[in-house]
Protein backbone atom coordinates (compact mmCIF):
# COMPACT_ATOMS: atom_id res chain seq x y z
CA UNK A 1 0.00 0.00 0.00
CA UNK A 2 2.72 2.29 0.73
CA UNK A 3 4.33 1.85 -2.56
CA UNK A 4 1.10 2.43 -4.33
CA UNK A 5 0.45 5.67 -2.31
CA UNK A 6 3.96 7.27 -2.18
CA UNK A 7 5.05 10.92 -3.73
CA UNK A 8 8.43 11.41 -4.45
CA UNK A 9 8.09 14.80 -5.22
CA UNK A 10 10.87 16.63 -4.92
CA UNK A 11 11.28 15.31 -0.86
CA UNK A 12 14.63 13.77 -0.25
CA UNK A 13 13.12 12.25 3.02
CA UNK A 14 9.65 10.69 3.15
CA UNK A 15 9.11 7.99 5.44
CA UNK A 16 5.84 5.09 5.80
CA UNK A 17 4.32 2.93 8.31
CA UNK A 18 1.41 0.31 8.04
CA UNK A 19 -0.48 -1.64 10.96
CA UNK A 20 -2.13 -4.95 10.17
CA UNK A 21 -5.16 -5.33 12.76
CA UNK A 22 -6.77 -8.46 13.46
CA UNK A 23 -9.62 -8.08 11.87
CA UNK A 24 -7.78 -7.93 8.74
CA UNK A 25 -8.17 -4.55 8.40
CA UNK A 26 -5.39 -2.37 7.29
CA UNK A 27 -4.05 1.33 7.81
CA UNK A 28 -1.05 3.06 6.10
CA UNK A 29 0.44 6.53 5.89
CA UNK A 30 3.37 8.13 4.08
CA UNK A 31 4.23 11.48 5.14
CA UNK A 32 7.46 13.66 3.84
CA UNK A 33 9.64 13.99 7.50
CA UNK A 34 9.74 17.33 8.93
CA UNK A 35 8.45 16.58 12.35
CA UNK A 36 10.04 14.69 15.23
CA UNK A 37 6.88 12.44 15.54
CA UNK A 38 7.59 8.48 15.36
CA UNK A 39 5.57 7.52 12.12
CA UNK A 40 4.30 4.34 13.74
CA UNK A 41 2.75 6.37 16.76
CA UNK A 42 0.57 8.38 13.78
CA UNK A 43 -0.70 5.21 12.00
CA UNK A 44 -1.37 3.74 15.05
CA UNK A 45 -3.89 6.95 16.19
CA UNK A 46 -5.40 6.33 12.43
CA UNK A 47 -6.28 3.00 13.30
CA UNK A 48 -7.56 3.81 16.84
CA UNK A 49 -9.73 6.71 15.26
CA UNK A 50 -11.28 4.40 13.12
CA UNK A 51 -12.06 2.48 16.16
CA UNK A 52 -9.52 -0.46 16.25
CA UNK A 53 -8.85 -1.81 19.08
CA UNK A 54 -6.75 -5.56 18.63
CA UNK A 55 -3.54 -4.96 16.64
Amino acid sequence: MIKSNIDLGAYNHIVGAAVWCMNGNMYDVSVYSNHETCIEIIVLGIAISHGERDF
